[in-house]
């Protein structure tokens, strides 16, 4: 369920078609954002983004992660299992947790009507964007870690399928909790998922 991304393909959404506010101050591009792999840092994945992609010289590689399933989500999503107090947060909290100690910033994937959290249980219009990067903070507790303050960071936001008063209703959502920044993706994100079944044998040849 867990869905690790990399912010090489934000960087294009947001160069095209995407918009980056801070509260600290004005960044003119994505790259200069604060980082959060610096020159000296090392790691496979960060290795490989490099590999993969050419980057601007100075340009940092940001992870992006998100939420969860949450208490409401057992007899939909969840199909009966009760993943919020099971496996799913506590192995969130273990992923993120070396994730912060690495990256000072962290973008927030929250497209929250692709994740269908338009809901009225969450107050105001767009109210899960708060609630969702409250989670970061929130659930690791539970497991006896610090989790991800907002001031950390940068909320990237559903610009597809949405109304322009719908962007400004997120935005002020992001806004209220103290975001790092925010990022609108008019792109849309694919979220499909589908099983496959492998040949084991052959997979360890």
């Amino acid at each position: 369920m867990k869905r690790i991304l990399i912010l090489a393909t934000l960087v294009t959404i947001a160069g095209l078609a995407g918009i980056v506010r801070s509260h600290s101050r004005v960044h003119a591009t994505i790259a200069e954002l604060p980082g959060v792999f610096h020159d000296n840092s090392s790691g496979e994945a960060r290795e490989e983004i490099r590999k993969d992609y050419v980057l601007s010289p100075g340009a940092n590689v940001i992870p992006v992660w998100t939420t969860e399933c949450e208490e409401l989500d057992k007899e939909t999503f969840c199909a009966g299992v009760g993943c919020f107090k099971g496996t799913c947060w506590r192995e969130f909290t273990a992923q993120l947790a070396p994730l912060a100690q690495a990256s000072p910033t962290i973008a927030a994937l929250l497209p929250y009507k692709s994740f269908q959290r338009d809901l009225d249980s969450y107050g105001p219009p767009s109210g899960w964007i708060a609630e969702g990067l409250g989670l970061f903070a929130k659930m690791p507790l539970r497991y006896g870690t610090n989790g991800v303050p907002a001031d950390r960071l940068i909320a990237v936001l559903q610009g597809w399928d949405v109304t322009p008063q719908e962007i400004q209703n997120q935005l002020g959502q992001a806004e209220k909790t103290g975001a790092a920044g925010e990022v609108v993706s008019y792109i849309p994100i694919e979220q499909s998922w589908s099983p496959r079944v492998f040949d084991f044998k052959q997979l360890v040849r």
